[in-house]
């Protein structure tokens, strides 16, 4: 909810920012499928619909497909709709929700890259692996950063989207986080993209995995200065943040996360939920039980 304010005030103001163009399109889900589509970057075929039951001739062409909430963020309102009689069960619950977006369920392993840009220029970039729980919602559960270094066609076509995403937007200056599926190592296909810092601590595994002030470069970024970085194709390790999702719905009555006191790769953790919460099966980032940040194994390269 801040990035426009903040765009906004910045744009008035004069000062250093992603821009008012490239703030505006990262809040809109059909503005940015517009905008890659123009200038030819890979993305899902999709569908901008004011009512869901408007697709339904260009979805049952296509399922599996993807609903999603046109603005909106933790993966909420995301639902994968495999079968027609899925169809006509989300129409049934969502044709009034509003303006959404229908895409082509792409299948492939998801990453997303965070990227430090200074005047249009892309000066950094990290990649991230990501698990999820899956089909229908696709809450993300691990975050792994500082990937690929055993990757190099990944890490490449990571990098080119990503500054074909920057281009696209017209961003100028601040961090970029790029949400991307690989079909295939060479084969990324854009999922979304924001221009501020990721949640779930992304940019704190950023930092330990490349071993630099990740925080610090923010903050220059912000006051229009270059920071000096490293190249990010050399992380010294892997670092990861995970999430625990309850396997059923009811009534937390306990959450034991002593186990992870004594270990080393936790260097922090915390629950996100108390005792005599409801919970469920995770449908978005709200859902989760408990988060844990991970210095992974030193990469050798």
């Amino acid at each position: 909810p801040h990035v426009l304010a903040t765009a906004m005030v910045q744009h008035r103001l004069g000062l250093p920012g992603p821009g008012l163009d490239a703030a505006t399109v990262s809040r809109n889900k059909a503005l940015q499928r517009a905008e890659f589509g123009r200038t030819g970057l890979p993305q899902p075929a999709h569908r901008h619909t004011r009512r869901l039951s408007e697709a339904t001739d260009w979805a049952l062409e296509r399922l599996p497909v993807v609903v999603k909430p046109v603005s909106s963020q933790g993966s909420q309102g995301v639902e994968r709709v495999g079968t027609p009689a899925d169809w006509a069960d989300a129409v049934a619950r969502r044709d009034t929700e509003g303006p959404l977006l229908v895409e082509r369920y792409v299948e492939g392993q998801e990453y997303s890259v965070e990227a430090l840009v200074h005047r249009g220029r892309v000066l950094f970039t990290n990649l991230t692996r990501k698990e999820t729980t899956g089909p229908p919602h696709f809450v993300e559960l691990l975050h792994e950063a500082g990937y690929g270094t055993d990757r190099p066609v990944l890490r490449k076509a990571a990098e080119e989207l990503c500054r074909g995403v920057v281009a696209a937007l017209g961003m100028v200056t601040g961090v970029a986080h790029l949400e991307f599926r690989a079909v295939a190592d060479g084969e990324p296909v854009i999922m979304e993209v924001a221009v501020r810092t990721p949640g779930d601590h992304i940019m704190e595994l950023v930092g330990r995995a490349h071993r630099f002030d990740v925080f610090g470069a923010l903050l220059l970024l912000a006051l229009g200065e270059e920071p000096a970085v490293p190249d990010g194709h050399h992380p010294v390790r892997s670092a990861g943040s995970l999430f625990l999702s309850s396997p059923g719905s009811g009534t937390l009555a306990a959450l034991d996360l002593s186990g992870w006191a004594d270990r080393p790769d936790v260097a922090r953790y915390d629950a996100r939920l108390a005792p005599g919460a409801p919970v469920r099966p995770a449908e978005d980032s709200g859902d989760r039980l408990a988060w844990a940040v991970l210095d992974l194994s030193l990469i050798h390269i």
